[in-house]
Formats: structure tokens, C-alpha cells, sequence
């Protein structure tokens, strides 16, 4: 039968699949916004081909004014119809741009096989979990919910949550 424990930490690389720290120049005329959507979309591409996926786009807001050195524009890419908040800071007169994300990506079958082996090891029994098909986008610090079940017919709700873009805990709901 699976018990609650104490939250737990798992390193799950794999699952949190996000680009973070990019940078980009753009033309002292001005920041480029169609350029930095399409940079963001590319480097976004490319953490996500880890879990075969891609955005179908990038918004980023246009104030009517340039933005100043330190100003953040929060983006949105979309990723199978879902948002994942994109946050830009201009860091000098250039317009060099960096970025990180503000949600984490989950492979909803892939975090549920990683995770079930690490619950596994926790309880000291087999564990089998239902974390859904697809992808889920994430806050960071909120997250969402696995079902699990072991080989005697114990079942238990994890508690999934993205702590940061490379920790995600989990915890055993009573």
C-alpha cells in the first residue's frame, strides 16, 4: 500500500524540458519584435526536440515606445495549443536580449515512467503512474497530478510540482 512520505526532490531533466539565459542582438534602430519571436521560437525548438515537439508561435507585446535597458516583455509561445510565458530582458542601448521561460514543459508519459521509478524506490514497492498523455505547461512553483497504483491494488494521488525549470519534487497526498 502506498504511504505518504516527505516531499521528495527528483532531478527530472528529461521532463522539464525548457530553453533558459538566451540571447539575442537586434539592430540599435529599435528592437526587432518579428526577430525576437522568431529567436525564441528557434531556441525554444530546439529544447523541445528532445519530446518531439514544436510552437506553432511566439507573440511578444510592442509598447508604443522602444523599451529601455532592464524593461521585460513577457512573450507567449504557444506548444500544442497551450502558453508557455516567455520572459525577455533588454540588457543594454543595443537591444541585446536575453530570456528564460517562466513554465515548465512536461512529457506527461515520459514524467510519469521516470517518476513511477522513483516513487518506486521511496515506497519500497512497484509503483505504476497515470500523469495523462501529451504535454502540460507548468508555473513554475504550481504543478498538477499523477495517479498511482502498486502491484497489491494501493492507490494514492502524487502531487507533481515544478519547483524551478530543473527540479521537480513530488509528494504522496494523503
Amino acid at each position: 500500500m502506498l504511504r505518504p512520505s516527505a516531499t521528495r526532490a527528483a532531478v527530472v531533466m528529461l521532463l522539464a524540458v525548457v530553453a533558459s539565459a538566451c540571447s539575442f542582438s537586434f539592430s540599435i534602430g529599435g528592437l526587432d519584435y518579428e526577430a525576437l519571436e522568431e529567436g525564441i521560437a528557434e531556441e525554444l525548438n530546439a529544447s523541445y526536440a528532445s519530446i518531439d515537439r514544436s510552437v506553432e508561435g511566439v507573440d511578444c507585446p510592442e509598447p508604443d515606445e522602444d523599451p529601455e535597458v532592464g524593461d521585460q516583455l513577457v512573450c507567449t509561445a504557444t506548444l500544442e495549443g497551450q502558453a508557455v510565458r516567455v520572459q525577455a530582458t533588454v540588457e543594454d542601448e543595443d537591444f541585446n536580449v536575453t530570456f528564460n521561460t517562466l513554465d515548465v514543459v512536461y512529457e506527461l508519459t515520459d514524467t510519469a515512467e521516470l517518476l513511477a521509478a522513483d516513487i518506486s524506490e521511496a515506497v519500497g514497492v512497484p509503483v505504476n503512474l497515470n500523469c495523462g498523455e501529451g504535454i502540460t505547461v507548468v508555473p513554475i512553483g504550481e504543478g498538477f497530478q499523477c495517479s498511482a497504483t502498486d502491484a497489491g491494488g494501493g492507490t494514492a494521488t502524487i502531487q507533481v510540482t515544478a519547483n524551478d525549470i530543473e527540479d521537480t519534487s513530488w509528494e504522496i497526498l494523503e
